[in-house]
């Protein structure tokens, strides 16, 4: 329904009604930018909330990204749940989050500086668990940054609880392309030279470590690792390739007890994705953090794998390949999704290299991705253990037998 047009303010009543929401006053404007504005909002009879207001949704894709954030429900406590959304007229559309009364972490940065080892190792420990789970998920957030960071109740050497915000217009669901938009996406200071090669356009799992590493880095040293001293990501990946270095950060001072962290901020930071460390738990190990956090491919490939169908028609539905060394089978429609037309007949090739299972796109219309990645056409790509397969709109997830 066409509400008309909205030009937040503090102090206008929106009337939401919807999912028991009411009337909302927009008592405080929190933040905002060329997308929408942000307010703390009271409703009379259910309390606080955050209102996201996001305008100019003009295009699918971008209606397309404000559906991907309204429909997030991740189960952490890390994680700033949505409560409410809808479209308010054709080109605007309203979210309501959780309330939480904090400051974000570029604020406390900004005027507290560097952060105390052992209180930065306390929200390590939440922004692992919340990104943990949005992997788990199958989404990247592609945003990661101390901006995107809330903390409340942050006192030295008495540290709150951190939530990640903000899976909005510029993020999408692993898998989705960004080739049919000029935008970059992500924030420059925090994207991976791999990325930013790319016009920031596509980007797997692998540059939220990244940025991860870009934003301990940051917490540790009271200020970004290069973007003040050193320059743009071309010239600090020159510079330390000359170096022979083959990570994004400078040499810079730590505390002695903070070594560790700068060590792995420095392994998250590396040039090449496949040399970052891909499991959330194994991040943790290196600062000593004992998560026990579920691992992807830890069981080896002995020649059987099951893919169970996630979404489309066929969803629950179980497809069980045996592999003998050097073996291979084609899949398509008929296998994946038999009245998917947007599915190649022979779209994919599972092949076996010893304990490997390898996964090739054969040319099909509508592309693969795997683990968040597209794969080029005919190019050999390893899958794992609980490795997420997307083709087309049907996401497949690969177990080991």
């Amino acid at each position: 329904m066409d509400k008309g047009s909205l030009l937040p303010f503090e102090g206008l009543h929106l009337d939401y009604n919807q999912d028991g929401w009411g009337t909302i006053e927009l008592k405080s404007h929190l933040g905002g930018g060329a997308y929408g504005d942000v307010f703390h909002g009271v409703d009379g009879s259910k309390g606080d909330v955050t209102v996201k207001i996001i305008r100019n949704v003009d295009s699918d894709l971008l209606e397309y990204r404000v559906k991907n954030e309204c429909n997030v429900d991740l189960p952490s406590e890390h994680i700033v749940p949505v409560v409410s959304s809808q479209k308010w007229n054709p080109t605007t559309w309203v979210i309501l989050f959780e309330y939480v009364k904090a400051d974000s972490l570029d604020k406390i940065i900004e005027e507290q500086g560097a952060f105390d080892v052992s209180d930065l190792k306390h929200y390590m420990t939440h922004l692992i668990m919340a990104l943990h789970t949005a992997h788990g998920a199958n989404i990247i957030h592609r945003d990661i940054k101390p901006g995107n960071i809330l903390i409340s109740g942050h006192i030295r050497g008495s540290p709150g609880v951190l939530k990640l915000i903000d899976f909005g217009v510029s993020k999408f669901r692993a898998g989705e392309s960004m080739t049919i938009s000029d935008v970059p996406v992500g924030t420059i200071p925090y994207m991976c030279p791999d990325v930013y090669a790319r016009g920031g356009k596509e980007a797997s799992f692998a540059a939220d470590t990244f940025s991860f590493g870009v934003t301990i880095a940051e917490m540790l040293l009271g200020k970004h690792p290069w973007w003040e001293d050193y320059g743009g990501i071309l010239e600090v990946f020159k510079a330390q390739k000359d170096k022979g270095q083959d990570w994004m950060l400078p040499d810079a001072s730590v505390p002695s007890d903070g070594k560790d962290i700068w060590d792995l901020a420095c392994n998250c930071t590396r040039f090449e994705a496949k040399d970052r460390p891909r499991q959330w738990n194994d991040i943790a190990n290196q600062v000593g953090l004992d998560l026990g956090l579920e691992h992807v491919g830890e069981r080896e490939f002995t020649g059987e794998v099951i893919l169970t169908n996630e979404s489309g028609a066929n969803m629950g539905g179980l497809t069980l390949v045996v592999l003998g060394d050097g073996d291979s089978k084609i899949l398509g429609r008929e296998k994946i999704s038999y009245n998917n037309k947007r599915i190649s007949r022979q779209h994919i090739t599972l092949m076996r290299e010893g304990d490997k299972l390898i996964i090739v796109d054969m040319g099909s219309k509508n592309g693969t991705w795997l683990d968040g990645e597209k794969l080029e056409p005919e190019t050999p790509k390893e899958a794992h253990d609980g490795s997420n397969l997307r083709l087309e709109d049907v996401f497949i997830k690969l177990e080991y037998r």
